[in-house]
């Protein structure tokens, strides 16, 4: 399911920001990935509400 997916990108994502700093490549790669994910998310939740 995609929500748990993004739950267990967050978790990653704070792993990783605390082990390499939030201003590293890696991190905010990640953080962007985890942004599409989001979108996703929310796209499908608006386009299924109506």
């Amino acid at each position: 399911m995609l929500a748990e997916e993004i739950e267990k990108m967050r978790r990653n994502l704070v792993k990783l920001g605390m082990e390499k700093g939030l201003q590293h490549p890696e991190v905010l790669a990640e953080s962007r990935n985890l942004d599409v994910l989001i979108v996703k998310f929310l796209v499908r939740t608006v386009a299924a509400a109506n």
